[in-house]
């Protein structure tokens, strides 16, 4: 897995926005220029120190700087099941279990069209096992 520069670039300035900081000071903060700011944003590799000195300033969490989770948080790589994790995030107790019937109650209501699908491949396993065991 390679690191994603600009995912990580936009959310160094989510961050910095969201701790009310301009480009100018954060850099004043930081020690750095104001270019090396407007890089790392863009997607340019920021520095382990750099990426340290933004989650300690603007008070997140380094791994959300680098895979955009929270520390109490699963990161998921498959996209649908991240998504879903995503638009389910501000829901409480009762809107997820909500959710998880709606998806239970599809799944349920699908396999009967999986099972058709799939017994004339099991059956020709089946005779393909017998006609080895021969």
């Amino acid at each position: 897995m390679t690191p994603d520069y600009l995912a990580i670039g936009k959310r160094l300035q989510e961050a910095r926005k969201k701790s009310g900081l301009t480009q100018q000071a954060l850099a004043d903060l930081m020690g750095v220029s104001v270019s090396y700011i407007k890089s790392t944003e863009r997607g340019n590799k920021p520095s382990i120190q750099y990426l340290f000195a933004v989650a300690y300033s603007c008070h997140v969490s380094f791994d959300w700087l680098l895979i955009g989770v929270y520390k109490n948080q699963v990161y998921i790589q498959d996209d649908f099941l991240q998504e879903l994790a995503t638009i389910t995030d501000g829901l409480g107790d009762e809107g997820k279990a909500v959710i998880l019937g709606v998806v239970r109650t599809i799944v349920e209501n699908s396999l009967p069209a999986r099972e058709k699908t799939l017994s004339p491949l099991k059956e020709e396993i089946r005779i393909s096992d017998k006609n080895a065991d021969n």
